[in-house]
């Protein structure tokens, strides 16, 4: 009876070892699939933005209002690309899910941070 008990107590041991030995394993995954989860959120809400961004410049002179980069980036969030081009910074919007698809908002800014211009291209209609 001891060595059926001694037996049965070895065996759940043993079991719990090898259980335990998956926790790191385990842990990554989690890891793996929170940080999926936060890559889809910021995705959405950054997609979400331009939507609103898009809408905006359907309406003739509605984006002429943000003057500065930085009241662009205050409604809109940070551009998807910026780089110099000449004397000015062409700066990017469009979805990041999809964006082959994506329609296109350029916005150009002087040095100073004020906006010269900016294009509106919508991929579907070209």
């Amino acid at each position: 009876m001891m060595t059926r008990a001694l037996l049965l107590l070895m065996l759940l041991a043993c079991t719990g070892c090898a259980q335990l030995g998956y926790v790191d394993q385990a842990l990554a995954l989690k890891e793996y699939a929170d940080e999926k989860d936060a890559q889809e959120a910021w995705v959405k809400a950054h997609d979400a933005r331009f939507e609103a961004l898009w809408r905006e410049a359907q309406q003739p002179g509605a984006l002429e209002r943000y003057r500065r980069k930085k009241d662009v980036v205050r409604a809109f969030g940070e551009p998807v690309l910026c780089r110099a081009e000449g004397r000015l910074e062409k700066c990017l919007y469009r979805r990041v899910a999809r964006a082959w698809q994506s329609p296109k908002v350029y916005f150009y800014f002087d040095m100073a941070g004020t906006q010269v211009r900016r294009d509106v291209k919508d991929q579907n209609k070209e």
